[in-house]
Formats: structure tokens, C-alpha cells, sequence
């Protein structure tokens, strides 16, 4: 599998290459099958989504792309914490990886709110296991106290 980065600007400073390649270090190999490439675009001028899973002809493989406009809904102090970044940027992949994981598994669909919603759980569950392969339990509790401390609801809004 190959990452593609067709970032340009300001989207350059998050190091998503070095990130997206961990994620994959430490996931499960499985989840990866199927996926030939995952680019790298600044947004989505067609549809305004934050990532696409795109299911190729019959018999390639699927392109994962992720767009970092979505980081401009997160608070600035979150997006320059690398763990922040990590956890976001990896929920991001994770969501897209399990809809190619529902869809090669030929999983029943669910209604559209209710599938998005448990892909979203997955995801978050699945980075939160995998942050404690990547960083020490220092580093993720000072992250967590940090977070409690110097992020506040108004950074959200």
C-alpha cells in the first residue's frame, strides 16, 4: 500500500505520512487488505466530506482519501499536540478502513446515521488500543491531563 500526499500550504505541517504509517505499524495487517493506496488531499471540492473509501472495478483494489479541512473544525491547541493529531488523524483512517471492512465482509447495512455512528465507535475504540502500542503511558497521561486542563468546551465552538 502507498500513501499519496497531494497536500499543499498550511496542511503540509501536520506530519500525516510518518502518522498514517504508524497507524498501519500497529493495526492489524488484515484490516489493510484490499486498500492499494490512501491519498492525502487539503479538501473535497466535490462533495465536502472529510474522507472517502473508493471502491474501484471489480477485482482492484480500494483507494482510501482523507481530506485535512476536516482539521480546521478541531481546536488549534488540539491539532499541534502530536498525540492530538495522532488520535484524530487515526479515528479519520479507522472510520474509512472499517467501511472497506464492512463492505468486503458483505456486512447488512444498516440506515445511514446508525452505520456511520457504529464505524465512528469502532474507530475510536480502535485508535484509544492502538495510541497505547505508540506512545508511553506517560506520555498519554500527560496528554489526558492537558487536555483536561487546557481544553475547554469554547475551544469546540
Amino acid at each position: 500500500m502507498t500513501i499519496f500526499d497531494f497536500r499543499e500550504g498550511r496542511y503540509l505541517s501536520i506530519p500525516a505520512n510518518n502518522i498514517i504509517e504508524s497507524i498501519i505499524m500497529h493495526a492489524p495487517s488484515s484490516y489493510f487488505k484490499g486498500i492499494g493506496r490512501i491519498e492525502l488531499y487539503n479538501n473535497d471540492f466535490q462533495n465536502k466530506k472529510y474522507a472517502s473509501v473508493k471502491y474501484s472495478a471489480c477485482g482492484s483494489k480500494s483507494i482510501i482519501k482523507l481530506y485535512f479541512d476536516y482539521f480546521d473544525d478541531l481546536p488549534k491547541k488540539v491539532v499541534k499536540h502530536e498525540i492530538g493529531i495522532t488520535l484524530w488523524l487515526g479515528q479519520m483512517l479507522l472510520h474509512e478502513v472499517f467501511h472497506h471492512l464492512r463492505k468486503v465482509k458483505n456486512e447488512r447495512k444498516l440506515d445511514k446515521q446508525s452505520e456511520e455512528q457504529l464505524i465512528d465507535d469502532q474507530a475510536m475504540i480502535k485508535m484509544a488500543e492502538l495510541l497505547k502500542e505508540m506512545y508511553s503511558q506517560e506520555e498519554l497521561s500527560a496528554f489526558s491531563e492537558w487536555y483536561k486542563t487546557d481544553v475547554t468546551e469554547s475551544d469546540w465552538e
